[in-house]
């Protein structure tokens, strides 16, 4: 049986349906959720043709006896390479691919082709002739990032001392890093900073976000473009939702606010 006639993405179809009809952190997030998970079908032309299982079981091939394997990539009008892939043999047979052969392949295994390939291949294109549902190289190394990076959410535990103030030297430029951020995202209403001192005379700044959009979302994104912003001090992020969020609206003018429509 050809392996590409058993692969199948509806859980990622529907999610770039969902996307395409209203763009929303939630939407946006299952999106990129099932692009991570997803097994896709490329396109790949063999130097030396593999044998069928068959073949091999009779005929081993020798231990050093290497197959070369080219990828299909397609070229945009910016002149800019990138790999295609396919949810499904439907769209895969939606384009024509002279001598290549179908291979399965792993978000996972895609990735280093993407960011090893220095700058040769720009990302990958989810059914390049259908939904044409682009993954860009700068989106892989971001969602690559957010696999190790530690989105801080502020915990406080019980009986803890904490101190909120409003810093003497505003990170001036951290603000206005955060305002253009926050203007990008129409859910977001309001935003306030305050420095917060603990039990232990630490102090770090504290964001708290009044918004509409999912929490985790939002900070994952916001924190990689302020935290070198921020003359080295830790920064947390919070929601006005919390018990400490709450009580930054309260002492605290928004640093941020959404501009009301007329």
């Amino acid at each position: 049986m050809d392996v590409g006639n058993m692969i199948r993405n509806d859980e990622l179809l529907k999610a770039i349906k969902d996307v395409k009809k209203k763009s929303s952190p939630d939407t946006q997030r299952e999106y990129l959720s099932n692009v991570i998970k997803a097994t896709y079908i490329i396109p790949a032309i063999f130097d030396k043709k593999p044998k069928t299982y068959e073949e091999e079981a009779e005929h081993a091939t020798p231990p050093d006896e290497k197959v070369k394997v080219n990828f299909a990539v397609i070229t945009n009008k910016a002149g800019k390479s990138f790999f295609p892939v396919f949810t499904d043999i439907d769209e895969f047979n939606k384009g024509t691919y002279e001598g290549a052969s179908k291979m399965v392949i792993t978000y996972k295994e895609l990735v280093p082709m993407v960011l090893k390939s220095k700058g040769a291949i720009s990302g990958f294109v989810i059914n390049p002739h259908g939904d044409g549902m682009v993954i860009p190289e700068g989106l892989m190394t971001e969602l690559e990032k957010n696999k190790i990076r530690n989105v801080r959410r502020q915990v406080i535990p019980p009986n803890a001392k904490i101190k909120l103030r409003t810093p003497k030297y505003m990170p001036i430029d951290m603000m206005e890093e955060a305002k253009k951020f926050f203007a990008e995202k129409p859910y977001i209403k309001r935003a306030y900073l305050q420095l917060m001192e603990n039990g232990d005379g630490d102090e770090e700044y504290l964001i708290a976000v009044d918004t509409e959009g999912d929490d985790a979302a939002i900070f994952s994104e916001l924190l990689p473009r302020i935290k070198s912003l921020s003359f080295g001090i830790k920064t947390v992020l919070t929601s006005t939702r919390s018990g400490l969020g709450t009580k930054v609206a309260e002492v605290a003018e928004p640093f941020y606010q959404k501009e009301e429509q007329e």
